[in-house]
């Protein structure tokens, strides 16, 4: 057995090192050219490309679905759109009544499968009008009685004379 001196087995070593680190090099260059997902210019293309006909078909369908919105809508409402009187409605509001009791006879009439003239025999219509009509007559009767606004007078109207009248009259126009 010989044996060698440390500086033999360093560059023995050292120059194992540089074979193995070219083959290395080459493997790594090779690998990197093979394995390179990195993209390019066509796959950029390719990628816009795709992405303006996703883009076409995404307002495509947009515009389907607000056609087909409009029209569902107005098949949807078809009594908001109405803004004519029917005739017993016409005769309904020439007999006084208010929005809210007309409406009311018309449901009532619907729901009892009857005419809107029946449908104001019913006691829940007769009912409601006999209170709204009995609410108007108590307001009337507590307003007060017109007179001359802002005059305090020693007498009641009635109590005075021609002469104070008059008075009261001109103070009233602002003639005195």
């Amino acid at each position: 057995m010989t044996f060698k001196s440390m500086a033999e087995v360093n560059e023995e070593v050292t120059s194992e090192k540089d074979e193995v680190v070219e083959d290395n090099d080459t493997e790594v260059v090779e690998e990197l050219e093979a394995d390179n997902d990195s993209p390019t210019l066509e796959d950029y293309s390719k990628l816009l490309e795709k992405n303006k006909q996703l883009y076409e078909r995404a307002t495509k369908a947009e515009t389907k679905a607000k056609v087909k919105r409009a029209e569902v809508t107005p098949s949807n409402k078809p009594n908001e759109t109405q803004s004519t009187l029917s005739r017993d409605e016409a005769i309904l509001f020439a007999k006084g009544h208010t929005d809210e009791e007309v409406a009311l006879a018309l449901k009532l009439a619907q729901v009892n499968d009857v005419s809107v003239t029946e449908a104001i025999k019913d006691e829940i219509f007769t009912g409601k009008v006999s209170n709204r009509l009995k609410k108007e007559k108590s307001a009337k009767a507590s307003l007060r009685t017109s007179g001359p606004v802002g005059f305090n007078t020693d007498k009641p109207m009635g109590e005075m004379t021609t002469e104070e009248h008059a008075e009261v009259f001109h103070k009233a126009l602002g003639n005195k």
